[in-house]
């Protein structure tokens, strides 16, 4: 971001804007400009907003009152706004569970649908639980479907 002493921070222009963008095989617009601290969580931040939302905005049109911004490509570093969609929060949740992204996802959909599927016999639960650092209550909760009620 270019700096201007009497002024402050001068917005990036569109010329900027693609300038500081990779494209990536896969399709992706990759920001390569400033990203946001701790707060943001390292994601791309353009004119001091995410990356995302603000590609959105600009090539798409405004984000619909509580959307959330996913990414098709699971790459939150892209401003591609053909990877881009609002949805809600509870969409946002799923999505990232389905990725392995969300901070209390303990297991990958394929693993719960196995672990459902499987037999269990008498002190297997209890073993397994230790094994993988959980108490046998969240296991059994994801068995008997009280979480992960996502994963069919």
């Amino acid at each position: 971001m270019i700096k201007n002493s009497h002024m402050g921070r001068i917005p990036y222009t569109i010329d900027d804007i693609y300038g500081m963008t990779l494209v990536s095989d896969d399709g992706c617009w990759e920001w390569m400009g400033g990203y946001g601290g701790p707060r943001h969580k390292r994601r791309p931040v353009i004119h001091q907003r995410y990356g995302s939302h603000w590609a959105y905005e600009h090539w798409v049109g405004p984000i619909p009152d509580g959307a959330h911004i996913l990414h098709s490509c699971d790459n939150n570093r892209c401003i591609n706004p053909d990877h881009l969609r609002p949805d809600t929060n509870y969409a946002n949740i799923i999505d990232m569970m389905e990725h392995g992204r969300h901070a209390t996802a303990q297991f990958t959909p394929d693993e719960v649908r196995a672990l459902r599927a499987r037999k269990w016999k008498r002190g297997e639960m209890a073993a397994y639980a230790r094994e993988r650092g959980i108490t046998q209550t969240t296991l059994s909760d994801m068995l008997r479907g009280r979480t992960y009620r996502w994963v069919a």
